[in-house]
C-alpha cells in the first residue's frame, strides 16, 4: 500500500479518510467501507485508519501529529 493518511473527518454518521497516493502524489477520499487499489477502509478513529485486503491481510495507517514529518 503506497498511501499516507493526511486527514480524517468524522461528523455525524460520516467518517472519511483523506489519503495521499505516494506513487502519483494525488489525494484520495474514502468513506468507511469504500475501496482503493484492492484495499477496503474498514474503520476510522480520530488518529488511524484500518484497511483490509482479501479478508486475510490488514494494515493500519496512523495520522502524523501536526507539523511532524513535513
Amino acid at each position: 500500500m503506497r498511501l499516507k493518511l493526511e486527514g480524517i473527518a468524522i461528523a455525524g454518521g460520516a467518517r472519511v479518510a483523506v489519503l495521499r497516493n505516494l506513487n502519483g502524489n494525488g489525494l484520495v477520499q474514502l468513506a468507511e467501507g469504500e475501496s482503493h487499489g484492492g484495499w477496503t477502509l474498514e474503520a476510522l478513529t480520530s488518529s488511524a485508519a484500518r484497511f483490509s485486503r482479501d479478508g486475510n491481510q490488514s494494515t493500519e495507517l496512523l495520522l502524523d501529529p501536526v507539523g511532524n514529518g513535513r
